[in-house]
């Protein structure tokens, strides 16, 4: 695993304990198969509240945090790797009890 995909399952491993504390059943809410990280509507926070822009706007985010937790790119974090890591992460997390 590179370096920049080690960066970016850390900023995605602080994205979902940021979302588990905010909502539990997130994970219920994620179709893979429109999951998009560049669209406003299809990224991890645009699927659980309805955008991207009313998520960061709900839960005070701004775009260094939100880069911080995985939920949008940075410059060393490209779209196509942040999407690939968070599908992989996804798909590997244990879904809380």
């Amino acid at each position: 695993m590179s370096k920049r995909d080690k960066t970016a399952r850390r900023r995605i491993q602080r994205g979902i304990k940021f979302l588990d504390a905010q909502r539990s059943l997130w994970r219920d809410e994620i179709i893979l198969e429109t999951f998009k990280m560049n669209t406003d509507e299809n990224c991890i926070l645009g699927q659980v509240f309805g955008s991207y822009e009313e998520a960061c706007t709900s839960l005070g985010l701004d775009q260094d945090i939100a880069a911080h937790m995985g939920f949008t790119r940075s410059k060393r974090i490209g779209w196509k790797r942040l999407g690939k890591m968070w599908r992989k992460v996804l798909k590997e997390a244990p879904v809380p009890a």
